[in-house]
């Protein structure tokens, strides 16, 4: 659960949408190149036209071609896109900034530090924090 990536994503506005849409439709077969989400899995994407006006959206579902958004993210303006218009998958800064957050809050999960799996370090609902090292 949390901030999802995906390399090189990118596609295209089936449709236009003003400032208020919170469905976007990408061109058909353009939405498996995006992270699949489910619960509380989301990703970041960025909406651009042809003149480099950009919006960034926050993505909480993705249904085949179709994405679910909030608009207005990381300090931009929701604003009116056209048919045609990109949608990429690209790396800003808000997504660093949730990957951090998330990493800090472990909230009783194991944050695991080698391949393995075999060396992680625990933060306890009793407020210790466990490390195992090989077993």
């Amino acid at each position: 659960m949390g901030v999802k990536l995906k390399n090189n994503a990118f596609g295209t506005l089936a449709a236009g949408i003003n400032s208020s849409v919170t469905t976007v439709a990408l061109t058909a077969g353009q939405g498996a190149k995006f992270p699949t989400t489910s619960s509380d899995d989301y990703f970041y994407a960025t909406l651009i036209d042809s003149s480099n006006n950009l919006e960034v959206v926050k993505v909480t579902t993705r249904s085949t071609d179709s994405m679910t958004v909030t608009r207005a993210q990381d300090n931009t303006s929701a604003r009116a896109f056209t048919a045609g218009d990109r949608f990429e998958l690209r790396p800003n800064a808000k997504v660093f900034e949730d990957i951090l957050s998330e990493s800090r809050d472990l909230n009783g999960a194991e944050f695991i530090l080698d391949a393995d799996a075999d060396t992680t370090i625990t933060a306890d609902t009793d407020d210790q924090i466990d490390i195992k090292i090989a077993n």
